[in-house]
């Protein structure tokens, strides 16, 4: 889904994905070694492209005042989810040049343990299990970003989100399915990090009431002039 904090002003409208300095510029990950070619023809036949690459640094928890509002019958509720999300700094494979890596903005809400991690404000299970020297892939839509800005929390020029299942476009134009996976030391690749579907009716369109579990960590939702029109359609 992206996907990231966002600013949303009545001035100037929505901005979809305020960790991209320029969503126009999409950066192509360098080409990952032959026996990912199937994974790469995967990825870009849903409009995206793959990242395999080596975890360079111990994920990061980045918070959010962005939350995507509860809608009931066609109006929003007071009560949302909050869309933290877990940045990962990774090197591609066959490529040492620094400039080159990529921060992964993965979204906690598709992690399986959000409603657990969410309230410590911390990196949700499965995402929390990767470790710096772990290659993983990412399938997901590109973007180029300044470091430390816009929600950065590391020294990359690139940008990769959307790595995360859906169940429908979220947006028009942008991939309805990527993933994050884990590579392991034979180059098997294991199953979606990203693959949590409980919170997919948040976007449906038109938006249905969800039927969270109990645990889900609610908070407060003013709406702030946004309407649940463009909210059905914010990238994540």
């Amino acid at each position: 889904m992206k996907k990231l904090l966002i600013a949303l002003t009545l001035v100037t409208g929505v901005n979809f994905n305020a960790f991209a300095d320029n969503d126009d510029v999409t950066p192509i990950p360098p080409a990952p070694p032959a026996q990912f070619a199937t994974d790469v023809a995967s990825c870009e036949a849903v409009g995206a492209h793959l990242l395999v690459g080596t975890v360079e640094a111990t994920p990061a928890y980045v918070g959010s005042k962005t939350i995507q509002p509860l809608v009931v019958d066609g109006k929003a509720q007071n009560q949302g989810i909050l869309l933290s999300h877990t940045h990962i700094l990774v090197q591609p494979l066959n490529d040492s040049n620094p400039a080159d890596a990529y921060e992964i903005a993965a979204d906690n809400v598709f992690a399986a343990g959000y409603d657990q991690a969410q309230p410590n404000k911390a990196v949700p299970a499965p995402l929390s299990s990767l470790q710096v020297g772990q290659v993983i892939e990412a399938c997901g839509l590109t973007y180029s970003q300044t470091p430390f800005k816009g929600g950065s929390v590391f020294q990359a020029n690139n940008g990769i989100h959307w790595v995360h299942s859906n169940d429908q476009p979220i947006s028009p134009g942008h991939t309805t399915n990527g993933w994050l996976k884990e590579v392991d030391s034979s180059g098997n690749v294991g199953t979606n990090l990203e693959g949590a579907s409980e919170y997919f009716c948040l976007w449906h369109s038109p938006t249905t009431d969800c039927n969270l579990p109990a645990d889900a960590p609610l908070v407060p939702y003013t709406p702030h002039g946004i309407s649940i029109a463009q909210s059905a359609l914010l990238p994540w």
